[in-house]
């Protein structure tokens, strides 16, 4: 006679079936922040390659930076003939532009490398590999100004005061340098390695 399950391994199977998702989704939900994560930086690397693209159609100048992104003659309307579209100016983990829009912006230029300022070329730039560009905002504005008037250079607090988006993906958030390159940097990391002496934000003082 064929023989069906029985109550007691039907409940074992449900439950061994209930712990599987309790220990899977946590990974899923993680694995899907990293993925997000890995779209910002492509995002970055891709604003990169737009800012290049400019440079070489400038001489060598840096995009000009708007107080107002309805401003036609800011960075982010500069850079849509070369590539950067709105989708790619909007991170995915960015809650404030879930849809993208010509006029939003997940990212913001570092004021140091804007005119007026003396580092409004790359050549200019002493250390290029170590000295960021544009960071993820959660302000919307299209560059920042991290150093202040009291101390004259840039510390973790003056970050947040600007509204970098220091922890948006897990901890950390994604810098693209002045080279083109983009990294991943975590607060704590920000926190531990910022000094008068050394900031990764001021091309005088990177290291």
């Amino acid at each position: 006679r064929k023989r069906g399950f029985s109550l007691v391994e039907l409940l074992v199977v449900s439950a061994v079936i209930a712990v599987l998702m309790a220990i899977l989704l946590p990974a899923l939900a993680l694995a899907k922040k990293r993925a997000k994560a890995v779209v910002c930086q492509s995002n970055m690397r891709q604003i990169g390659v737009c800012i290049w693209l400019y440079e070489q159609d400038n001489e060598q100048l840096f995009p000009r930076p708007s107080h107002s992104t309805a401003d036609t003659s800011g960075w982010l309307n500069t850079m849509v003939p070369y590539g950067l579209n709105a989708k790619a100016r909007a991170c995915p983990e960015d809650p404030r532009f879930l849809n993208p829009n010509l006029n939003s912006t997940s990212y913001s230029t570092n004021d140091y490398m804007l005119p007026p300022e003396p580092y409004i070329k790359t050549m200019q730039v002493p250390r290029p590999m170590v000295t960021v560009f544009v960071v993820e905002t959660s302000t919307g504005a299209d560059h920042v100004h991290v150093t202040t008037d009291v101390d004259g250079f840039a510390t973790p607090a003056d970050f947040l005061s600007e509204g970098i988006a220091v922890q948006r993906h897990h901890g950390t958030a994604n810098y693209l340098y002045v080279d083109g390159h983009v990294e991943p940097k975590s607060w704590v990391e920000i926190q531990k390695t910022f000094s008068p002496a050394v900031s990764f934000f001021d091309p005088a003082t990177a290291r």
